[in-house]
């Protein structure tokens, strides 16, 4: 299925929820770093759209590719440095773009990441 988009998006679609994530820095008891990832919506209603997927070879290690779209409501602050967790898969979200040029929905194109 190639992702399209179009004026056949409705807000009924939006059926998924999905968990939004940033990357925060914390410090521990002894002023160490730590990476966590803190949750920035919740139940969020998304739309679900898987566009394409496949294994590639890097090096000598099978990498799995699975690319999928999240049709979300226009909201300010979604960047390439969070993640979205949708059924158990935490996705990496590569690029935002405004469906239909407008500022009523965006689309986050997502690339899972490994475990």
């Amino acid at each position: 299925m190639i992702w399209r988009p179009g004026k056949s998006f409705r807000v009924g679609a939006m059926r998924q929820r999905i968990t939004v994530q940033s990357h925060a820095d914390t410090r521990d008891a002894a002023g160490q770093a730590v990476s966590t990832w803190a949750d920035r919506l919740t139940n969020e209603p998304a739309r679900y759209l898987m566009t394409g997927g496949g294994t590639t070879y890097r090096g000598r290690q099978l990498e799995e590719n699975v690319i999928a779209v999240f049709e979300v409501r226009y909201r300010s602050g979604y960047d390439t440095t969070q993640n979205v967790i949708y059924d158990g898969v935490t996705y990496g979200i590569t690029r935002v773009e405004p469906v239909d040029g407008g500022r009523r929905y965006l689309a986050l194109h997502c690339k899972a990441r490994a475990a």
